[in-house]
């Protein structure tokens, strides 16, 4: 949908692309794949963070797949540190923050729930700047973008659409 000159990504258009992973079983043998190869390669470090819900798996991967055309490295906590428990997550999730150039957060109807993305986003901002944060808003079926109650801080980032992605990882926002 169009909003001015801003388009937006539809959540149920980018769940189609990834149909195969509906199942958490399909999602795991994924995030295996992924891991590996992330593992041949050498010492983590990423362009984008990606702060979201868990429930949104499969639109988060075809944000990652987006993102990763252009070059550019992104960090998902459960594709990165899948091997993480309840215990450690936190300080895994602060750790690939820190290696982080940017934070993309993917604000779903789903995201609007999730205790963790308000910290990931208040981790990054005190250490990267509010700048360097993006938030990602996806329209639902009835063209109704998510709002902020509840989340008016979020009113201090740039809000992008599907046609701002680049300017936002080109350091052109």
């Amino acid at each position: 949908m169009h909003l001015g000159d801003r388009t937006f990504y539809y959540e149920s258009k980018l769940r189609p692309k990834n149909n195969y992973f509906s199942t958490e079983d399909s999602v795991s043998k994924s995030v295996r794949s992924i891991l590996s190869q992330a593992l041949r390669e050498s010492e983590a470090y990423y362009n984008v963070f990606i702060s979201h819900s868990a429930k949104d798996k499969s639109i988060i991967l075809s944000i990652v797949e987006i993102i990763e055309e252009k070059g550019f490295k992104v960090y998902v906590d459960w594709i990165d540190d899948s091997d993480a428990n309840r215990n450690e997550i936190a300080s895994k999730i602060k750790k690939a923050i820190s290696k982080s150039q940017k934070l993309l957060y993917v604000h779903s109807h789903n995201s609007i729930n999730s205790k963790w993305t308000p910290w990931e986003i208040g981790c990054f901002d005190s250490l990267k700047g509010a700048n360097e944060i993006a938030i990602l808003p996806l329209l639902s079926d009835d063209n109704k973008l998510p709002d902020y109650t509840g989340q008016e801080y979020l009113e201090q980032y740039n809000t992008i659409s599907s046609n701002y992605i680049d300017a936002f990882l080109y350091n052109q926002l």
